[in-house]
């Protein structure tokens, strides 16, 4: 019997969003986002993302208001943050 796969994060947000992260171009203008509430940028988040490294489900600027509030205005030309952030749920209890 064959172990079953898990999917990757890209493809996971791709089923639950229809965005494709491989579509980033990498322009860094998400990065410019002002936010207290980050532990890593907009944009490495993205890069994370599609290297499959499940450590950006505990980061902060996942769950961040702030980042959700004004990544909108900085993505907007390839991928929309909150149908990004969606596929993952709310916060996890005790996180901050």
């Amino acid at each position: 019997m064959t172990p079953t796969r898990t999917p990757s994060l890209r493809s996971v947000v791709l089923a639950e969003t229809g965005q494709d992260l491989r579509r980033c171009q990498g322009c860094l203008d998400c990065d410019a986002i002002p936010a207290e509430d980050t532990d890593i940028s907009l944009g490495s988040l993205i890069q994370l993302a599609l290297l499959n490294d499940e450590a950006i489900l505990t980061s902060c600027t996942l769950w961040s208001e702030t980042v959700l509030d004004f990544a909108h205005f900085r993505v907007q030309r390839i991928l929309t943050w909150n149908r990004f952030c969606c596929p993952f749920g709310t916060r996890p209890s005790g996180e901050v």
